[in-house]
C-alpha cells in the first residue's frame, strides 16, 4: 500500500508529519526542563539520605570513642592511684616479716643491766605496760624478753600483711594481670614464712625444712620485690604503657 492510498491529501500528510515532530521536540523539550530537575530533586535526596546516614555513623562513632577513652582514662586513674598505696603496703609488710624471720636477732642484755639502766630501757621499748611490769618481776629477764618480743615482732607482721591483703583484694582488679601475678607469688611468699615462723615458735622441733618457707623468702624475696618496683615505677612513668 503506498503513502498516496494511506495519505491522500498529501498536505494531510505533511501535517502529520510535523505534528509527530512538533510533538517529539514538545516530549524532547519537556524532558529536559522536567526530567533533569527531577533527576536532579532525586540525586540531591539521595544525596542528603547519604549524608545523614554518615553523619549519624560518625556521630555513633566519635560517642563510642569517647566513651571508650572515658571509660580508659577512668581505669589509669583508678591503676595509678593503687599501684603507689599498694607499693607502700607491700613494701611495709616485706620488712616487718624479714625482721620477725631474721636469723640475726639483737637482744639486750637485760640481766646485766643496772636499776636505772633497765628504767630507762624499759620506758622506751615498744612492749606493752602490763608486760613491762611482769618483765621487771621475772628473774631471767633477756629470755622472758626474747619470747615478748617474738609475739610481739609476730603480731606486727601479721597486721602489715593484712593491711596490704586487704587493699590488695579490695583494689587488685585495676592492675594488670602481669603484674598482679608477681603481687600474688610474693604475698604467697611473705604469709608462709610469717605462718612457718609461728609454728616454729609454738612447737620447736628439729625437723628437715623447718625454715624453707623463711630461707625462700630471705633469698629470693628482695630481687622479686625489687622487680616488682621496676614494674609499678614503668607502669606510672612510662607513657607508651598507656596503650596497653
Amino acid at each position: 500500500m503506498s503513502v498516496a492510498n494511506l495519505f491522500p491529501d498529501i498536505w494531510a500528510f505533511v501535517r502529520l508529519v510535523v505534528s509527530v515532530l512538533a510533538a517529539s521536540g514538545l516530549a524532547v523539550w519537556i524532558f529536559k526542563t522536567f526530567g533533569e530537575k527531577w533527576l536532579s530533586a532525586k540525586f540531591n535526596e539521595r544525596l542528603e539520605s547519604y549524608r545523614h546516614a554518615q553523619q549519624k555513623e560518625l556521630e555513633r562513632l566519635k560517642f563510642n570513642i569517647n566513651a571508650l577513652m572515658d571509660r580508659t582514662t577512668k581505669l589509669h586513674q583508678y591503676e595509678f592511684d593503687v599501684l603507689p598505696q599498694l607499693w607502700a603496703l607491700l613494701n611495709e609488710a616485706f620488712a616487718e616479716t624479714q625482721y620477725l624471720i631474721s636469723r640475726l636477732q639483737t637482744t639486750p642484755d637485760l640481766d646485766s643491766m643496772g636499776d636505772s639502766q633497765l628504767s630507762e630501757f624499759m620506758a622506751s621499748c615498744s612492749l606493752a605496760q602490763w608486760q613491762k611490769i611482769e618483765l621487771i618481776k621475772m628473774p631471767q629477764k633477756t629470755s622472758e624478753y626474747q619470747k615478748m618480743m617474738f609475739w610481739h615482732k609476730l603480731h606486727k607482721a601479721q597486721s602489715k600483711y593484712s593491711e596490704f591483703n586487704d587493699y590488695y583484694i579490695k583494689n587488685g582488679i585495676f592492675i594488670q594481670k602481669d603484674m598482679k601475678a608477681k603481687f600474688d607469688e610474693i604475698s604467697g611468699m611473705i604469709i608462709e614464712a610469717i605462718g612457718e615462723k609461728e609454728f616454729e615458735e609454738r612447737y620447736p622441733q628439729p625437723r628437715e625444712g623447718r625454715f624453707a618457707k623463711c630461707d625462700c623468702l630471705w633469698e629470693h624475696g628482695p630481687p622479686k620485690l625489687a622487680a616488682i618496683g621496676e614494674m609499678v615505677q614503668d607502669r606510672l612513668w612510662n607513657a607508651r604503657t598507656l596503650d596497653g
